[in-house]
């Protein structure tokens, strides 16, 4: 039997042949410096949302500043009148602390003592009272026509706090005899309190109409006049206008021109002296094209019914406000 011949093997490649004949993906090579770059563009982009974040905090923190600032006190302390409601608010306060102080007064020291508190007080309360006399009667045209654009209902809540002030004020004049008459002590204390209550009054009152005049004395530099100066050439019988007691501008007459300076003028367009007033230039001023002499003969009083009235000739009606106070 014939032996067959071994069976040759079949030799194998080598692993590292088959790989290198079967070509494999290539792997994508990193750029230098890409994630470096991500990495620095996102910090920044973190750092300007920070940044915007912080800004519109503070944003938020100034504005909500602007509403909790009161803007009328600011006006205050730059000569702006306070507002209708401020002006309600600062009067219950004073009233009351007028009132809280009286009824601590144990004996006539201590109300001695505290004399400088109610005179303080007092005069804040004065000048309140003459801030809303201003106020609420209008006489200049300019600002009879900036009040009637308001709204109506701003002109309706002018007029109810306007009320409400005039009822505090008259109300309060009975509380304050109230509180003294529940003062401990006999009658001589409560008379001195009462007596220290109405000096403080009578001097606030006169402050505040100094003040209150100071500032109607502006007037005369008002577009449409002119203010009346030591300069400035008066003759009888010339139109004016004057700031009268009650602190507004009025048509007036020229009576006489002082060598001092001042200048005696009527009210009432040429009527009897016992109107004539005397007045400080700075008190005057002359509208513009009306400096006119005046032509109306004096007016006498006429007697009617047992009294004296008077017989006006024809003169310029003062405008109405429409705040309907």
């Amino acid at each position: 039997m014939s032996s067959q011949p071994p069976r040759r093997r079949r030799r194998r490649r080598p692993q590292s042949e088959s790989e290198s004949d079967s070509p494999l993906p290539r792997r994508r090579k990193k750029k230098s410096g890409t994630s470096g770059k991500k990495k620095r563009k996102k910090s920044a982009n973190h750092a300007a949302l920070l940044k915007i974040a912080l800004i519109a905090s503070i944003g938020i923190v100034l504005l909500g500043g602007l509403f909790m600032v009161d803007w009328q006190d600011v006006g205050v302390a730059v000569g702006m009148d306070r507002s209708p409601e401020k002006q309600l608010t600062d009067l219950k306060y004073y009233q009351k602390k007028q009132l809280d102080l009286i009824a601590s007064f144990q004996d006539k020291e201590q109300a001695k003592a505290a004399i400088p508190q109610l005179n303080e007080i007092t005069k804040e309360l004065a000048i309140i009272s003459a801030e809303h006399d201003d106020w609420h009667t209008i006489e200049e045209e300019d600002e009879i026509q900036e009040h009637l654009k308001l709204a109506p209902e701003i002109r309706e809540r002018m007029s109810q706090i306007s009320q409400e002030i005039g009822q505090l004020r008259s109300k309060h004049e009975s509380l304050l005899r109230e509180e003294i008459s529940r003062l401990k002590g006999n009658a001589a204390f409560k008379l001195y309190v009462t007596h220290l209550v109405n000096s403080a009054k009578s001097a606030g009152g006169k402050y505040a109409h100094k003040l209150m005049m100071e500032k109607a004395k502006e007037g005369a530099f008002k577009k449409g006049y002119s203010p009346v100066t030591a300069d400035t050439k008066l003759t009888e019988g010339m139109h004016l206008q004057g700031i009268c007691d009650q602190r507004y501008w009025e048509e007036c007459i020229v009576i006489t021109v002082n060598q001092d300076g001042t200048v005696r003028v009527n009210f009432q367009n040429g009527g009897p002296s016992l109107f004539d007033t005397m007045l400080e230039r700075d008190r005057l001023r002359i509208p513009d094209g009306n400096a006119q002499v005046n032509t109306v003969s004096p007016v006498t009083p006429e007697r009617v019914g047992g009294n004296f009235r008077r017989v006006e000739p024809s003169r310029p009606k003062r405008v109405p406000t429409g705040r309907e106070f």
